[in-house]
């Protein structure tokens, strides 16, 4: 049953602009900085595609601003950036945006430098606003998460093709953020409802996949060639690389969550929790298999990964999903979750 629209749309013109956009949309809360950034990269990525063929050598910066009272005061002029708008030259521009991308102001400045630039933010009051500055002479992006004082993450301008997706290069990264991100509860991913109890999080599967997209989007591979829930004729695998030299998808991620217990429904109403039995952890991990042979299958990659982060009682390889990944070619990754940095030490 296809759902009621007005009788003037045409449903299937819909669901291609629908299915167009939405791997540009990102599951992180839209008024969140995160959110907020990662649209408005998506937007100056197809800025700089749309003027490419421009000399961008002696283009001023620009910075892009989450304001959630979007600037009123005078000289600030509404414009509409985000909907239609793309002009060429936004050179020394100061952009004011609500988190929405509905409200948005812009300043033109004298500005012809990131330390110029930079004094006008603080000028005008920005200098904590997640922001993001482009600066198009250097070919790069600042992502400022916490404003322009905190630390920052850069990423280029026109992302060059992702080179050296080989299996050691993954399994690196794969390593590096397992250690940072999932091994203690003091890690980047905080993925525990009760450490002691060990019941983890019902979310924590999404949790996992949205820290490993960041993590070798931003710090492995610093590209946009790497996409969360790429779209494919048969589903979406939680995280491709993608080369986009070769115009194809090198390498998909399937991500599983292993756990012991789960959240109660009613987390208020009392502590009974949800057990998982090691039969319930194959066979969710064999669906991951599945998945994963499935996307690798539809997208024609050569690499596809199952990676289980393991929050059960006990770290016991499931042996017989293993036998599985390797008879569909897919690579098996197991990682084991502590509940406390002592966990490991015997």
């Amino acid at each position: 049953m296809k759902p009621t629209v007005p009788s003037h749309v045409h449903i299937d013109d819909l669901q291609a602009v629908l299915d167009a956009e939405l791997p540009k949309l990102s599951p992180a809360p839209s008024d969140s900085a995160k959110g907020f950034l990662e649209v408005v990269l998506y937007w100056v990525m197809e800025w700089a595609t749309l003027h490419q063929s421009a000399d961008f050598s002696d283009f001023a910066p620009f910075v892009i601003m989450l304001d959630d009272g979007v600037a009123e005061e005078a000289g600030w002029e509404i414009r509409d950036f985000f909907k239609e708008e793309q002009p060429l030259n936004l050179g020394g521009m100061m952009i004011a945006s609500s988190a929405a991308l509905f409200a948005v102001r812009a300043m033109s400045t004298t500005a012809d430098s990131l330390k110029d630039l930079g004094k006008q933010v603080v000028h005008h009051g920005f200098e904590h606003c997640p922001s993001l500055v482009v600066d198009p002479s250097k070919g790069q992006v600042i992502l400022c998460f916490e404003g322009i004082r905190k630390p920052r993450v850069k990423l280029a301008l026109m992302s060059p093709p992702i080179i050296h997706i080989d299996e050691s290069t993954i399994d690196a990264a794969l390593s590096e953020f397992e250690r940072d991100y999932t091994r203690y509860p003091d890690g980047y991913a905080h993925c525990w409802f009760d450490r002691p109890g060990r019941v983890m999080l019902r979310e924590a599967e999404a949790i996992v996949r949205d820290n490993l997209f960041i993590f070798l989007k931003l710090k492995t591979f610093k590209s946009q060639h790497v996409a969360r829930e790429e779209l494919l004729p048969v589903g979406r695998p939680d995280i491709s690389i993608l080369d986009r030299q070769a115009n194809r998808t090198a390498c998909i991620f399937e991500l599983k969550v292993l756990r012991s217990r789960g959240m109660p429904k009613n987390p208020g109403q009392g502590r009974g929790v949800k057990p998982y039995t090691l039969e319930k952890n194959t066979r969710h991990a064999r669906q991951g298999v599945r998945q994963a042979q499935k996307y690798k299958e539809a997208s024609v990659c050569p690499t596809a990964f199952l990676c289980c982060f393991d929050g059960r009682d006990t770290s016991e390889t499931l042996t017989t999903v293993k036998q599985l990944a390797i008879e569909h070619g897919i690579l098996y990754r197991q990682y084991y979750m502590e509940t406390s940095t002592r966990d490991d030490l015997g």
